[in-house]
């Protein structure tokens, strides 16, 4: 992972942490510990979301400047003709698959596994744990108003917006 991904996920961590901790308290001393069970595994399902989809990003980013048609491939602009190009035959179907697509299964396989992975664990923790589901639903929320707080930090570390 690249030096702002890694800086984001090391103030994510105790964002995550922090805001689980006080939420699953309070939840506790107020609900009981199914609540507070919920609320920490929503938390730790948001965080494992996050860095698996940060991986993916990061894989199609780098998959993306690599290609020699990306966004930094090239240094002059491409040809109009080259993009319209009516000269290709009718036995060439525009469906089939780019030299660049064939070979880049390998790189994003991860990226098709992630979400029935995650759906998994959801279906698992919401049927088997006694979780309650607005527990689970309150750490997952905790986690994105996490990433929002880990954002403007480390945003503030480099002196620009988030």
């Amino acid at each position: 992972m690249g030096h702002e991904g890694e800086r984001f996920f090391r103030h994510l961590t105790p964002w995550i942490a922090a805001l689980a901790l006080v939420a699953g308290g309070v939840a506790l001393l107020v609900s009981g510990a199914d609540l507070a069970l919920g609320i920490a595994l929503g938390a730790l399902f948001g965080y494992a979301n996050l860095r698996l989809l940060g991986r993916s990003v990061l894989a199609m980013l780098s998959i993306a400047e690599s290609s020699p048609g990306g966004p930094r491939g090239g240094s002059e602009p491409p040809d109009p003709e080259d993009i319209l190009d009516f000269s290709q035959s009718a036995a060439s179907s525009p469906l089939e698959p780019l030299e660049t697509d064939v070979a880049a299964p390998e790189k994003r396989s991860g990226s098709f596994i992630r979400l029935p992975a995650l759906a998994l664990a959801m279906i698992l923790i919401l049927w088997y744990m006694p979780a309650r589901p607005e527990g689970f639903l309150l750490g997952l929320v905790l986690s994105l108003l996490a990433a929002v707080g880990a954002a403007i930090q480390a945003s503030r570390h480099d002196r620009r917006s988030p």
